[in-house]
């Protein structure tokens, strides 16, 4: 029984070596989904700031046209000679409403120019950033195809140095092994640690503690259900 002990601790180490593999084999593919996702957001920004564009740009030629108008009925303020005094008072003020309503125009297409400024320098912004963040994604496409193969492999070495240390020990055992390695997530294994379970740190019965120090079955934590063994280093 001290040997199948010796080849659970042992498998114990083996198993968080596979952990670890398993969990960078995962983790793999995490970086290039955020690097996918910066990217599909970047190209949904410029093409907001292109559409922004097209709309200001509608807005410029309606208020171009606007000034325009504004302008040929002043004209045709200026080319009427026929009038009298309240009515040359009356086209004089209709006048200066033409002009300031042209001004106004004037001032927001300056606003919506300098607009289509600000989001055209958003465009090459986000375009140089896109270039940048294609390059990461081919580059880890690039490792992902290269390292995910070397570490499958890894972590079939490291399964198969588990089950060789294992082969000797009855399936029950390596049943309950895999199991509470799986729940408890760290440890299937633990030493007793004076008089305590050095998984939950519950004080043990020394009865307990003595059937542990036997070695003669696998003893198991009554409040953790993990598997104990005896360490002269760590058992008073």
């Amino acid at each position: 029984m001290e040997a199948t002990i010796q080849n659970l601790i042992k498998a114990q180490e083996i198993q968080k070596s596979i952990n670890q593999i398993e969990k960078e084999i995962q983790l793999m593919p995490v970086k290039r989904e955020e690097i996918a996702s910066k990217i599909d957001k970047t190209e949904k920004n410029i093409k907001s700031s292109q559409q922004e564009i097209i709309e200001i740009e509608k807005e410029i030629q309606n208020l171009t046209s606007l000034i325009e108008e504004k302008k040929k009925e002043i004209e045709n303020l200026d080319l009427d000679e026929n009038v009298n005094t309240s009515s040359r008072n009356e086209k004089e003020e209709k006048r200066k409403d033409l002009v300031l309503q042209i001004d106004n125009y004037k001032k927001k297409i300056e606003d919506l120019e300098e607009q289509k400024h600000k989001r055209s320098k958003a465009i090459k912004s986000d375009e140089a950033s896109l270039e940048s963040l294609k390059k990461d994604l081919t580059e880890e496409d690039d490792y992902i195809s290269s390292n995910r193969e070397k570490k499958i492999n890894e972590l079939n070495d490291m399964k198969n140095k588990k089950n060789h240390t294992l082969e000797n020990i009855g399936d029950e055992i390596i049943e309950k092994f895999d199991r509470i390695f799986q729940n408890k997530g760290d440890l299937a294994i633990v030493p007793v640690y004076k008089n305590y379970c050095s998984g939950c740190n519950m004080i043990l019965p020394f009865s307990l503690i003595n059937k542990v120090r036997a070695q003669k079955e696998i003893i198991f934590c009554p409040y953790c259900s993990r598997m104990l063994y005896f360490s002269e280093d760590e058992v008073l």
